[in-house]
């Protein structure tokens, strides 16, 4: 738990009296003016935990689970323009990421920021693949971006915005011209950003291999073949256009 004193301006910590108390202050803020100028009013704050004492009798758990003792957290962020119906990786890990040989892990965050041209990006579908390489649409997780997102109906007032573990960060119409640092677009778009962490539903991957991708826009078939699961290039939902996208990802690796 933590205890933050903002008349002291102090932080203690303690991890299941496993860590000792240890009082914290600003980094550089020798006389804590800093502190004491931007510091929340409550005893409530926000902490990292960078270190820890004894690391194996300490368990973290995220939700229901239990991370392994070998759990390293890695970010992983990308960006780049799609066009229409064309995927992108949120993650994409193979047997050996960022130095760590890979026997599982699980996604904790990860954020999604989109500029275009149309609304209809939103109609994109998430797709969780585990292993990577098994066959489309690998398992499905959410038929559009606001549904992943815990909302609907373009986030058009239907629920919070904010939610305790997701939610709309930012949106906003923008309006085409000359000079709009967002082009290609010709038209006006959205600027679009919103968060999903997953402590209450873990997506976890039990293989080697593992990713989790999106796409701009999606594809309505008929038919047999719905919303999600026509892979190719087929009918779009509306008239989405090409997009920038920017995410972040937070997963526990081990």
């Amino acid at each position: 738990h933590t205890d933050f004193n903002p008349t002291k301006c102090e932080l203690k910590t303690s991890a299941a009296g496993i860590l000792p108390s240890i009082p914290t202050v600003y980094s550089g803020d020798t006389d804590g003016s800093l502190c004491k100028k931007y510091a929340p009013s409550s005893n409530k704050i926000w902490t990292v935990v960078r270190g820890v004492y004894n690391r194996n009798d300490v368990n973290i758990q995220i939700g229901d689970i239990t991370l392994p003792k070998t759990a390293r957290l890695v970010t992983v962020s990308n960006a780049t323009g799609l066009q229409v119906l064309e995927y992108y990786n949120i993650f994409d890990f193979n047997a050996e990421s960022n130095g760590i040989k890979i026997n599982g892990g699980m996604l904790l965050m990860s954020t999604l920021s989109i500029v275009s041209g149309s609304i209809n990006f939103i109609e994109g579908c998430f797709h969780f693949y585990n292993p990577s390489n098994i066959s489309f649409p690998g398992q499905l997780i959410a038929t559009g971006l606001e549904d992943y997102y815990d909302s609907g109906w373009d986030f058009e007032g239907v629920y919070p915005l904010h939610l305790p573990n997701s939610g709309e960060t930012w949106r906003e119409n923008f309006i085409a011209n000359k000079t709009n640092p967002y082009g290609p677009f010709i038209n006006n778009g959205w600027k679009l950003s919103a968060y999903r962490m997953h402590f209450m539903d873990a997506l976890i991957f039990n293989k080697n291999t593992a990713k989790f991708v999106w796409r701009n826009g999606d594809v309505n078939d008929g038919g047999n073949i719905g919303k999600c699961y026509h892979q190719g290039n087929g009918t779009p939902v509306g008239h989405p256009t090409f997009s920038w996208v920017r995410s972040l990802a937070f997963v526990y690796l081990w």
